[in-house]
């Protein structure tokens, strides 16, 4: 009985190590080319979300900054991320990029993400420990392309503690929406 453990506990062994790995797999999402409205993203290095809409428009404003809103929706999950960018000229143009900082001054190239997988539940990007970047990789008169990152936080920890979501490989299309015109 002796000469068959050693055999038998390597085998478990070797079963523990492969299925561990394959647990922990890397999704094969982004960065994912769109041809049409959409955003795509990798969180926590095992999971993904992919949503079959974008689009991005300007808010109102009564200060001097100029402030967009990028809308990223599924149609059949109903899980959102908003990400609110601001001091932007207007225009977009290639090569613009947009970083979260530690500062809530809305007059500089600041941003902020809020993520709503499940309704009710909300998570976003924290000034007490501010990681995220927005980059347009593609700008015309009626949408905007581009990738971005993120650190998102429960609303609640205001000090920025807990990482809940991981954002990486980030991909957009956004269809420019005029509300104004609705």
């Amino acid at each position: 009985m002796k000469p068959l453990l050693k055999p038998a506990l390597s085998g478990a062994l070797i079963c523990c190590l492969f299925s561990s790995c394959l647990k922990y797999a890397k999704p094969d999402v982004g960065p994912v080319t769109f041809n049409s409205p959409g955003m795509a993203f990798d969180f926590n290095k095992v999971n993904n979300e992919r949503f079959d809409g974008c689009t991005y428009y300007q808010v109102p404003s009564n200060g001097p900054a100029t402030h967009f809103r990028i809308n990223g929706y599924s149609s059949s999950t109903g899980h959102t991320l908003r990400i609110d960018i601001f001091d932007v000229n207007k225009a977009f143009k290639v090569g613009d990029t947009f970083s979260i900082t530690t500062s809530a001054d809305t007059t500089k190239n600041n941003m902020s993400y809020n993520y709503n997988p499940v309704n009710g539940q909300v998570f976003g990007s924290s000034l007490a420990s501010p990681k995220g970047d927005l980059t347009i990789t593609e700008a015309t008169s009626d949408h905007i392309k581009g990738t971005f990152t993120a650190w998102l936080y429960d609303v609640t920890d205001l000090r920025g503690i807990y990482v809940i979501y991981d954002i990486e490989n980030g991909t957009f299309y956004a269809k420019y929406d005029d509300p104004s015109k609705k």
